[in-house]
């Protein structure tokens, strides 16, 4: 259902943008611009749970560094809130219902907000370095945008699905 959601919002950009720009010029045809959309099987297929996952051995390999006092608190908090992002992605996708879908990457923007203010803090105290904990808060800043352009795509095609002929 929500497949069909990405694949309809997909076919309403086609019509009403120019297809062949720079970024699609290579594309000899609209139906092998549609192409990458009909792959998508289920969460794994989608790029911003790949990043996700790839975010979360990020976040764990950082804590590693952290001291072992902070092992059930920060360290802990972190590596919950990472994993609970690509988590609820999957969650959300596996579910029959556009709003519950919705709902779980509301939850998993939520945990990123988390994972920020948990970064911040670990910089403060002194267990990340700056470059660590900038390209961490900008690994963040880009799922955050991710899936707010995903959640905003799916509402506006359920949107759209739900109008009156």
């Amino acid at each position: 259902m929500v497949d069909e959601l990405l694949k309809n919002e997909f076919d309403e950009a086609v019509e009403h943008t120019d297809l062949f720009d720079q970024r699609t010029s290579s594309y000899s045809s609209i139906e092998e611009a549609r192409a990458p959309y009909r792959t998508i099987q289920d969460y794994r297929d989608l790029r911003v749970w790949q990043l996700a996952m790839d975010f979360a051995i990020a976040i764990y390999q950082s804590t590693n560094a952290f001291p072992t006092d902070e092992r059930f608190g920060l360290t802990s908090q972190l590596r919950r809130a990472a994993v609970s992002v690509p988590s609820n992605i999957a969650e959300g996708n596996a579910r029959n219902s556009t709003a519950d879908y919705l709902r779980f990457l509301r939850i998993s923007r939520g945990s990123l907000a988390e994972i920020n203010t948990h970064l911040l803090i670990a910089k403060r105290l002194g267990y990340l370095d700056d470059g660590s904990s900038s390209s961490l808060l900008s690994k963040t800043d880009e799922l955050m945008r991710q899936l707010t352009s995903m959640h905003s795509a799916i509402e506006r095609s359920a949107a759209g699905n739900n109008r009156s002929p």
